[in-house]
C-alpha cells in the first residue's frame, strides 16, 4: 500500500479547475482518500513554484517516517 494519499492542488483560475473539482468530488463519492486544496492562481510557474515545494516537503515527511 502507498504511504501517502493522492494530492490534488489547483489554482482557482486554472483552466483545469473544473476538471479537478469534478475529480475530487468523484473520489470523495467513492471514499477514495485524497487531499484536495485550491487557492488563488493560474496554471503557471507563479502558482507551481511555492506549491511544488510545499508538496515535496509533505511527501518527504511522509515517506521518511
Amino acid at each position: 500500500t502507498l504511504k501517502f494519499k493522492l494530492v490534488l492542488d489547483c489554482g482557482k483560475s486554472d483552466f483545469f479547475f473544473s476538471a479537478n473539482e469534478a475529480f475530487h468530488l468523484k473520489l470523495a463519492q467513492h471514499g477514495i482518500p485524497h487531499e484536495y486544496s485550491t487557492s488563488a492562481g493560474n496554471h503557471d510557474w507563479d502558482y507551481f513554484t511555492p506549491n511544488v515545494i510545499k508538496h515535496l516537503k509533505s511527501f518527504s515527511n511522509t515517506v521518511l517516517r
